[in-house]
C-alpha cells in the first residue's frame, strides 16, 4: 500500500477514535469512567485477538497500528490517545519476531502456521524478505521423510507465490537461503538420474515380458496399451517431475535475485555479499540442480543488473576507498563466474557493465564532494 495512503488511513483511525472517546466522555459523565475504561480494555483486548484469528478483512490491518502501547490516559476528566510512532515500531518488531517460531510438522501445527503466520500480510512483506527459515524447514522435513518431488515442487511454488507481495529481498537473507537450501535440493536431482530412469525401463520392460507372457500371445495390443501406461509413468516420475521442479526453483530464485537489495551503508560488505551470491548460484549449477548453461547466464545477469541498479540508486553514499577497492578486485582478481561467456560474441560482458556503473557512481561521488566544498567555502564580497 501507498506510504501516503497508510499514513492518511492512521490520522483518520486516531481522529475518529479520539472524537469518540470524547463523545462518550460528555455522554455518560464521570462517574462512569470506571466502567468505560472497563469496557474499552475488552475491545482492545477483542481486536487484537480477532487480528491474530482472521486477516481476511483488509479493514483488521488497521487496529493493531492504532493501539498505542500506554493506552489511553485521563487527563482532568478528559480522554486523550497519544500516539507515539517509535512504542508503534516497537510493537510491530515484536510481532514479526513470533513469526520466528520453528513449524510443528502436524496436521495441527501446520494449520496453525497457515493461519497464524503465512497467512498474515505483514509475514510476506516484512518478515520474509529477511529470513526464509520456514522455507528450508520445509525443505529439511522433505528431505527426512524422502517425499517426492511433488512436494518440494509445492514448497517452491508456495514461497515464490508468498514472496510476491514484498518489493525487495535481503541480500544476505538470499544468500544464507541458498547455501541452506542446496544440499536438500540436490538430493532430488541425483548425477545417475539417467541411468535410474534405464534401468527402471529395462527392469518394466523384462517383468511384463516374463510375468504376463500369455497374455501377449493372446492379446497382443492390449499387452502394449498396459505397458505403455507404465512407461509413460516411470518418464513422468524421472523426466516430467524433475524437469517441472527445476522450472520452478529457477523461477523462484530468479524472483529474489530481481528483488535483492544491500544497504550502502555496509560499504564494501556489499561487494562481498555480492560475490557470495554468485558463487551460491554457481553451486546450484555444480549440483545438477540449474542444468542449463543459459539459465545459469541469466541469473548471473540479474545479479549484475541488481548490483548496478544498487550502485545507480545508493552510489553516493559509498566512500572513495570502497569504489576503489571494488574496482581494483574487478579488474584484478574478478569471480570466475564473472568471467561465463555471453551468448553472442560482441555482447556487453558483466565485468564491462560493472566497471561502468562503478565509473558513473565514482563521478557522482566527486561531483557530490565538489559540491559538498563549495558550499562550505565562505562567500568573498
Amino acid at each position: 500500500m501507498n506510504k501516503k495512503i497508510v499514513i492518511f488511513l492512521l490520522c483518520a483511525a486516531f481522529s475518529f477514535s479520539q472524537k469518540v472517546f470524547t463523545q462518550e466522555i460528555l455522554k455518560q459523565g464521570k462517574e462512569n469512567q470506571v466502567k468505560r475504561k472497563r469496557e474499552r480494555r475488552i475491545r482492545r483486548k477483542k481486536v487484537i485477538k480477532n487480528f491474530d484469528a482472521d486477516f481476511s478483512n483488509p479493514d483488521q490491518s488497521l487496529p493493531p497500528l492504532l493501539i498505542t502501547s500506554n493506552g489511553p490516559k485521563n487527563t482532568k476528566g478528559e480522554e486523550s490517545l497519544q500516539f507515539n510512532f517509535e512504542n508503534q515500531k516497537t510493537k510491530a518488531d515484536q510481532e514479526l519476531s513470533l513469526f520466528l517460531t520453528e513449524i510443528e510438522f502436524t496436521h495441527s501445527g501446520i494449520a496453525t502456521f497457515f493461519s497464524q503466520s503465512f497467512n498474515r500480510k505483514e509475514y510476506g512483506r516484512d518478515f520474509l524478505p529477511h529470513n526464509f527459515l520456514h522455507f528450508t524447514q520445509f525443505l529439511r522435513y522433505g528431505n527426512q521423510l524422502n517425499q517426492p518431488t511433488t512436494f518440494f515442487e509445492g514448497v517452491i511454488r508456495l514461497f515464490h507465490q508468498k514472496l510476491k507481495s514484498s518489493t525487495f529481498v535481503n541480500a544476505y537473507a538470499l544468500e544464507l537461503m541458498l547455501i541452506e537450501a542446496t544440499p536438500y535440493l540436490e538430493q532430488q536431482f541425483p548425477k545417475e538420474e539417467k541411468l535410474f530412469f534405464w534401468s527402471d525401463i529395462k527392469k518394466l520392460l523384462w517383468t511384463s515380458f516374463k510375468d504376463k507372457f500369455s497374455f501377449l500371445q493372446k492379446d497382443p495390443m492390449a499387452f502394449f496399451e498396459d505397458i505403455s501406461d507404465d512407461i509413460i509413468e516411470k518418464v513422468k516420475i524421472h523426466v516430467s517431475s524433475p524437469d517441472k521442479l527445476r522450472s520452478s526453483i529457477l523461477r523462484f530464485v530468479e524472483g529474489n535475485v530481481d528483488k535483492v537489495i544491500w544497504s550502502p551503508y555496509d560499504q564494501l560488505d556489499t561487494w562481498t555479499s555480492f560475490k557470495n551470491l554468485g558463487k551460491a548460484i554457481t553451486l546450484l549449477h555444480e549440483k545438477n540442480i540449474i542444468t542449463d548453461p543459459y539459465d545459469l547466464n541469466d541469473l548471473y545477469w540479474g545479479l549484475v543488473e541488481r548490483y548496478c541498479y544498487f550502485l545507480e540508486l545508493t552510489g553516493t553514499l559509498l566512500n572513495e576507498k570502497t569504489i576503489a577497492t571494488i574496482h581494483k578486485d574487478l579488474l584484478n582478481n574478478p569471480p570466475s563466474w564473472i568471467k561465463t561467456e555471453e551468448q553472442e560474441q560482441g555482447l556487453e560482458t558483466k565485468k564491462d557493465r560493472l566497471l561502468q556503473a562503478l565509473v558513473e557512481t565514482k563521478t557522482k561521488v566527486l561531483f557530490s564532494d565538489q559540491q559538498m566544498v563549495h558550499s562550505l567555502k565562505p562567500l568573498v564580497v
